[in-house]
């Protein structure tokens, strides 16, 4: 019969069903950030700051390659985001008293200024995982191809 091994798939091909689920909670990150209502807004951004860490390590237990790689490397500054917003004195990030915020009736350009407060140093956590999850992911590449060209 046919006694060839079967193709391998290129770096960046992905199954849709994996691009789907990726649009998907994008969309739903990307919606409850822009959210009308500041309160949805400040609610996403916190839960998504307390969800990432958890999403980081499950993937790095679970997974394989360059994305347990990238995993490694992002864990740090999302973790470190994390543990500043359940230890932080700051209002704008400690979870509790962010929830407080959002129970207790404030008005409404108290609420701007923490939901925008609150999204900025988000997305500066993201771009610092982002970051450090590639860096931690060129530094793997380097040092296996190191090895492949000592071993030939």
């Amino acid at each position: 019969m046919n006694d060839q091994p079967p193709p391998r798939r290129r770096r960046f091909q992905f199954r849709l069903r994996t691009i789907f689920l990726l649009t998907a909670a994008a969309a739903i990150v990307l919606a409850g950030l822009s959210a009308p209502s500041d309160r949805v807004r400040l609610l996403s951004a916190a839960l998504l700051i307390l969800a990432l860490p958890v999403v980081l390590t499950t993937v790095l237990v679970y997974g394989r390659g360059y994305a347990r790689t990238f995993c490694i490397g992002g864990l740090f500054p999302a973790g470190w985001s994390f543990l500043d917003a359940l230890c932080s004195p700051s209002p704008t990030t400690n979870v509790s008293d962010l929830l407080n915020i959002l129970l207790v009736t404030q008005p409404q350009s108290y609420l701007w200024d923490k939901a925008s407060e609150l999204v900025g140093s988000l997305l500066l956590d993201l771009v610092l995982t982002i970051a450090t999850g590639v860096l931690a992911m060129g530094v793997r590449w380097l040092v296996e191809s190191s090895n492949r060209a000592d071993t030939q």
